[in-house]
């Protein structure tokens, strides 16, 4: 069975630093199920460790982000933009555990 995360990190198209990828491995890793990763990958974006990812909390030069819609591959502050606005589901600027757990839930079932 194809390990969850394999599955929906390609469709948020999110790369991070490399210097961040070791450390994103062991954290994904440890999660039991989809909702454990997720959380865990939250927790490397949420730079402050307040509980919510602020646009500016981005670490947007080493970002890239496909539109799964167009195709269109966005690299830098424009993928992080468009990352930001696909988990801001309340548009209140700021992306809270449960939205991206949610968001991220709702993306790996469209994708099975």
């Amino acid at each position: 069975m194809k390990n969850s995360l394999s599955v929906v990190l390609p469709l948020f198209s999110l790369v991070l630093a490399t210097a961040c990828s070791d450390q994103a491995e062991s954290q994904a890793g440890s999660g039991d199920d989809l909702e454990g990763q997720l959380e865990s990958f939250f927790g490397m974006l949420d730079a402050n460790g307040d509980g919510r990812i602020e646009r500016d909390e981005l670490v947007t030069e080493s970002m890239s982000f496909q539109n799964q819609d167009t195709g269109e591959s966005l690299t830098g502050e424009a993928a992080g933009d468009a990352w930001f606005d696909m988990f801001d589901v309340s548009g209140d600027g700021e992306v809270t555990l449960q939205e991206y757990v949610s968001k991220g839930l709702e993306l790996d079932s469209q994708s099975g």
